[in-house]
């Protein structure tokens, strides 16, 4: 439980750093430890949230070949 609470920790620290400090290679940098801890949880509700904001982030940045989920 304390690493689902990490996951998530980690997750709204990254949404901030990208949505109101606009700072996309830091909330990066921030969600990938966020990925490892709901992934440790073995919880898929953050882990999905967190892929689908680490793949948002290259796409605000018109880097769309650097989303982890492009085709």
């Amino acid at each position: 439980m304390i690493v689902a609470a990490l996951a998530e920790t980690y997750l709204l620290a990254g949404r901030i750093e990208f949505f109101v400090l606009r700072e996309p290679s830091a909330a990066h940098e921030t969600l990938l430890p966020a990925l490892q801890a709901a992934g440790e949880a073995d919880d898929a509700m953050p882990w999905s949230a967190i892929t689908a904001y680490m793949a948002f982030i290259p796409s605000w940045a018109e880097n769309r070949d650097g989303a982890p989920l492009s085709a």
